[in-house]
């Protein structure tokens, strides 16, 4: 219940800050895309080794990684969007403020890296075998979902006449709906026999967009929004032994790094308080 109330208040106190409202429903198209930065690779291998460093006992002799050990699954997603934004509008000067949420849904991705994991799940073991097959493409029928929302900061132009102009810069934040189910089961030796996609994307980036109103209420928008992201995403199943009933066998894609999304939006603009000549 509080945080309902918390929502409401979020959404119910901007709209006495500001002169006008914008209410969006809207569809649209969104291609995530994994990608491998050389630079960064070198960063994490060197904060990682630092870390096993500080962290190892006098007489403990320290496996240290290499850029190679890094995943790179480079998932190549296209999912169809199902949003409802938000925009505040200030008639004095045209700042605005964007909240935008969105549900995202693919039937399948594409990765250039895949990890078997075998013998004993979870957790992994030194003395597990894990194989990495790269260099190909596959392609995955898993399901993808993705819950994202962002909060952006720019302006509006043009806010008297039928034809609007608008940016935002900010932030947004993506995960997938498995993802603290996943951790929950993990922290009970648990681990899903299902098709699991789990991602944690927080990203900075921006959109562009254009609304044309047929009168003072009612209009269409379209925008695109690009961002980038540093985060993770793992996409797997485990298998378990018929006859032990424990984990044998792991399928997975992963990366963990940067990551690009590029959307296309079309919807309808709903706004209270909006002024056209």
């Amino acid at each position: 219940m509080k945080k309902i109330i918390g929502l409401l208040l979020f959404a119910v106190i901007p709209t006495l800050m500001f002169s006008e409202v914008v209410f969006m429903p809207r569809i649209g198209l969104d291609v995530y895309k994994g990608i491998k930065s050389e630079a960064l690779d070198n960063m994490m291998v060197k904060w990682i080794n630092k870390a096993l460093e500080n962290g190892k006992d006098p007489n403990e002799t320290v496996k240290y990684i290499t850029k190679g050990d890094l995943p790179h699954s480079k998932p190549l997603i296209t999912m169809i969007t199902f949003g409802f934004d938000m925009q505040f509008i200030s008639h004095g000067n045209g700042f605005t403020f964007f909240w935008n949420n969105e549900f995202g849904y693919a039937a399948g991705f594409q990765a250039y890296e895949k990890f078997t994991f075998l013998r004993k799940l979870p957790p992994l073991r030194p003395d597990d075998d894990i194989i990495k097959d790269g260099d190909k493409t596959f392609k995955e029928n898993q399901k993808v979902m993705m819950l994202s929302t962002e909060l952006l900061f720019g302006g509006t132009f043009r806010r008297e006449s039928a034809f609007n102009i608008n940016f935002g810069l900010g932030l947004r934040a993506s995960v997938t709906p498995q993802t603290l189910a996943l951790i929950k089961g993990l922290f009970n030796n648990q681990f899903p026999e299902n098709n699991t996609v789990v991602a944690i994307l927080p990203a900075l980036g921006g959109t562009f967009g254009f609304t044309y109103y047929f009168n003072n209420v009612v209009g269409i928008s379209a925008s695109v929004s690009d961002f980038v992201s540093f985060g993770a995403f793992v996409a797997g199943k485990a298998e378990k032994n018929k006859t032990t009933g424990k984990f044998q066998k792991a399928v997975a894609f992963a990366s963990v790094g940067l990551s690009n999304s590029f959307a296309m939006r079309l919807g309808l603009s709903l706004r209270v308080h909006g002024v056209r000549n």
